[in-house]
């Protein structure tokens, strides 16, 4: 089908929301949203930074108590500095342990906010949305979620 419209699949179910990209018919990638998994893709927020650890990364503790893998540190940096961040990638479950969530020091003068829920950050990206339900016919499943999911 090389001239098949590219899309949005969004599924909103219970503790989680998931997206899927299809394009030419073909899933190209996929999206999800955890509830209660910490900050979400795109927030800004303080942190204290607890740990350094080498190479640029560090460790940073939010107010709520979050622990927070910190990439792109500046050189000269010591623990205990106050400095805001922007959340690249939420907390995950990988297999027998939770991957921290994911940040980068924010550009200088951003204020802390939350960051946009998934539907709207794939809203974003100016394709359609199909929203769907796990009972739909033409829903994730119909396009190899579960297999994508399980190569994952």
């Amino acid at each position: 089908m090389p001239d098949a419209p590219a899309f949005w699949l969004y599924e909103d179910g219970i503790g989680e929301a998931r997206a899927m990209k299809i394009v030419g018919g073909e899933a190209v990638a996929i999206r999800i949203e955890r509830s209660g998994e910490g900050p979400r893709t795109g927030t800004v927020l303080p942190v204290k930074l607890a740990r350094v650890l080498g190479n640029g990364r560090g460790i940073g503790v939010s107010d709520s108590g979050d622990e927070i893998l910190i990439d792109r540190l500046p050189r000269v940096i010591s623990e205990g500095t106050v400095l805001v961040v922007q959340i690249r990638r939420q907390a995950m479950a990988e297999q027998g342990r939770m991957k921290w969530p994911l940040a980068r020091p924010a550009e200088e003068g951003t204020e802390p906010t939350d960051g946009p829920d998934l539907l709207a950050r794939i809203t974003a990206d100016a394709l359609p949305v199909r929203r769907v339900t796990p009972q739909s016919r033409d829903g994730l499943d119909a396009h190899g979620w579960s297999d994508l999911m399980d190569h994952a």
